[in-house]
C-alpha cells in the first residue's frame, strides 16, 4: 500500500455503549452489531484511494460477507437503517450504501523503521531538526507534589462522582419500578435502552432525577395514562412534565385525564363509525331504473 491511501478507520472502546448502537442491539441482536461494523469495513477498503460519493456491492458479495440470504438482506440493512447507522438502496442485483461521517473516521497508520515505507529525505531532515530541537522531559517535571496532589485529587473525584451516579442510577430504576408495578400489577420491560436513559436524564437534571423517577407514576396526563407510562416519555417530555408536577394546578387529576381519555374514546368511536358509514356507501351497487 502506498503513501497516501487510507487503511484504517478509528473505533471507539467505548462503541457499543453508544445510544443507537445500544438501541440496534436492543431491538435487533448482536448479530446486527457484527453487520453494521463489517459494512463499516467493506465501506472503508473502497475508499482506500479516494472517497466515492456511495459505496455499491453486488447483492451476492454482500450476502457473502454478512453471512446472510438473499431473501434476508434488505431486512438485515433495514434495520441498521432504522437505528440511524446508515442509509441503503437496494436492487434486484445491486445495493447502495451510504455511510454518515465515514470520511473523518478514516486514515493512514504507517509503521517506523519499516522498508515497506519508504520517508523521503526531506522527512528525515524534518524529523532530525525536531529531535534536536525537543527537549527531553525529565522524572523530575513529573515528581513535584503539588502536581502529584493534583492528579490524585482529579482521580478520587472523578471515582466519586462515578459512584454516586452509579447509586443515583440504581435508586431512580427502583423507584420507578416499584411506582410502575404499584400502579399497574406488573413490572415494566427493563432493558439496556433503559438504563441509556437513565444516564441522559441524570445528565439533564441530576439529583432532581430522582424524585421526578417516584413521582412520574402519579402523572395523570391522559396520553401517558393511555401509553402506560413508558419512561422514554419521561425523559422526552421532561420539561412537560416537570413543569407539571412542580405545579399542582397545571395538572389534571384522575377524574380530569378519565373524562379526557372517555372523550377521545368517544370521538375515535364517531369517527370509525361515519367511515364505516361512508365506505358502505360507496361500495353500495347502483340502482337502475327500468323504464
Amino acid at each position: 500500500m502506498s503513501l497516501g491511501k487510507k487503511n484504517y478507520f478509528r473505533h471507539s472502546i467505548y462503541a457499543s455503549k453508544d445510544d443507537k448502537i445500544v438501541d440496534l442491539i436492543s431491538t435487533h441482536g448482536k448479530q446486527a452489531y457484527f453487520h453494521y461494523f463489517r459494512l463499516l469495513e467493506l465501506c472503508a477498503e473502497q475508499a482506500i484511494d479516494s472517497m466515492p460519493e456511495k459505496f455499491i456491492f453486488h447483492r451476492r458479495t454482500l450476502c457473502a460477507e454478512l453471512l446472510v440470504t438473499n431473501s434476508r438482506l434488505g431486512h438485515h440493512l433495514l434495520a441498521i437503517q432504522s437505528s440511524l447507522l446508515c442509509h441503503y438502496f437496494m436492487t434486484s442485483s445491486k445495493v447502495e450504501i451510504l455511510i454518515p461521517n465515514l470520511p473523518k473516521y478514516l486514515g493512514l497508520y504507517q509503521p517506523k523503521n519499516t522498508s515497506n515505507f519508504p520517508i523521503k529525505g526531506n522527512k528525515i531532515k524534518e524529523n532530525k531538526i525536531k529531535l534536536n530541537t525537543s527537549t527531553k522531559p525529565s522524572s523530575e517535571d513529573f515528581d513535584t507534589p503539588q502536581l502529584n496532589s493534583e492528579l490524585t485529587n482529579t482521580v478520587k473525584k472523578k471515582e466519586t462522582q462515578s459512584e454516586e451516579n452509579k447509586m443515583l442510577a440504581k435508586a431512580i430504576r427502583e423507584n420507578y419500578i416499584s411506582g410502575y408495578q404499584n400502579r399497574y400489577g406488573v413490572k415494566p420491560t427493563w432493558a439496556a435502552k433503559e438504563n441509556s436513559l437513565v444516564k441522559t436524564l441524570i445528565t439533564r437534571v441530576g439529583q432532581e432525577a430522582l424524585e421526578l423517577s417516584a413521582n412520574y407514576l402519579n402523572y395523570n396526563d391522559p396520553w401517558h395514562i393511555q401509553q402506560k407510562h413508558p419512561f422514554g416519555l419521561l425523559v422526552s417530555q421532561l420539561d412537560k412534565i416537570r413543569v407539571e408536577l412542580n405545579n399542582p394546578n397545571r395538572m389534571l387529576d384522575h377524574h380530569q385525564a378519565k373524562k379526557q381519555l372517555e372523550k377521545y374514546s368517544d370521538q375515535s368511536q364517531i369517527k370509525n363509525e361515519r367511515e364505516k358509514a361512508m365506505q358502505a356507501f360507496l361500495n353500495k351497487p347502483d340502482e337502475i331504473e327500468n323504464d
